[in-house]
């Protein structure tokens, strides 16, 4: 009697089918060399872009890549003036003063000369800049200073609150002053304060006038290179003038002189009989 076989024919054909797909593609596998990690494909990472030049070029234009200078090569300035440009002519301050004045020229010489002594030396022209354009700042530096800084000058020259070292200097003794002394001193000074103080503010006031007076009435100095014109006491080689010299080779000069304002006058000589009346007190007392 015959065997039969425990599996169907259709199970053997879909198993056969796998074998051979199973082995097609482990001989395909076997058969291409492997990749090396250098050969390997990789998702390369985003490059940025360069940046927009503000201002240069065309819209939109991109940075450019500099390449990198070789050992030894020349390095290359950023400054370098362009090729065939030659700089500002220079010329002598007396020509550039003379063709600035003009006609007025002959009247300004002299006080020039004073101020500057040689006019042979060079100057560059295009540095130095028009009177409309450094007007502000010079308007400023007249009319407008720190109010603190003038109460604090007058401060320090009338003291109002003396200390015991000013005491012992108003009152002229050679020896150190005992604290009795010193007390009643002390006392007779601050009968003089507030009068002192009232007066170094009304001298700031006068004074903040009277500059604004020099200001509009042109009683000052000024010009290129050199300050000129004004009052001629604004010329003269003694102490107390106010000079600035600024930006683009101008100069500038006035005076707090008592001479040109009464009113600023006034208020200096009330604070000096002021502080003279306090001198003669303390001295009297022995």
């Amino acid at each position: 009697m015959a065997r039969h076989s425990r599996y169907s024919p259709v199970a053997v054909l879909v198993v056969g089918i796998g074998l051979g797909m199973a082995l097609v593609l482990l001989w395909s596998r076997l058969s291409t060399p492997p990749l090396s990690p250098e050969s390997e494909e990789l998702t390369p990472e985003p490059v940025p872009e360069w940046p927009i030049l503000a201002g240069k070029g065309e819209p939109g234009a991109r940075a450019p890549i500099v390449p990198v200078e070789a050992p030894g090569a020349p390095l290359a300035t950023a400054f370098e003036e362009p090729e065939g440009s030659t700089p500002p002519p220079l010329v002598p301050a007396r020509e550039f003063l003379q063709s600035y004045w003009g006609a007025r020229w002959p009247e300004y010489e002299q006080q020039i000369l004073r101020k500057r002594g040689d006019l042979n030396a060079l100057i560059d022209p295009s540095q130095i800049v028009t009177w409309e354009e450094i007007e502000p700042e010079y308007r400023a530096f007249v009319t407008d200073p720190k109010v603190e800084d003038i109460e604090g000058f007058y401060t320090a020259i009338y003291k109002p609150t003396p200390s015991d070292a000013e005491l012992l200097q108003i009152y002229g003794a050679d020896e150190k002053l005992t604290p009795e002394l010193c007390a009643v001193l002390r006392s007779m000074a601050q009968t003089f304060e507030s009068e002192i103080t009232e007066g170094i503010r009304a001298l700031v006031t006068e004074e903040l006038r009277f500059r604004q007076r020099i200001w509009d009435e042109k009683l000052y100095a000024a010009g290129p290179l050199a300050a000129v014109g004004g009052p001629d006491e604004l010329h003269e080689a003694r102490p107390g003038l106010l000079s600035k010299s600024l930006r683009g080779g101008w100069a500038l000069t006035f005076r707090l002189d008592q001479a040109f304002d009464p009113g600023f006058a006034q208020a200096y000589v009330r604070l000096d009989r002021l502080r003279q009346m306090r001198r003669e007190a303390l001295q009297g007392i022995r």
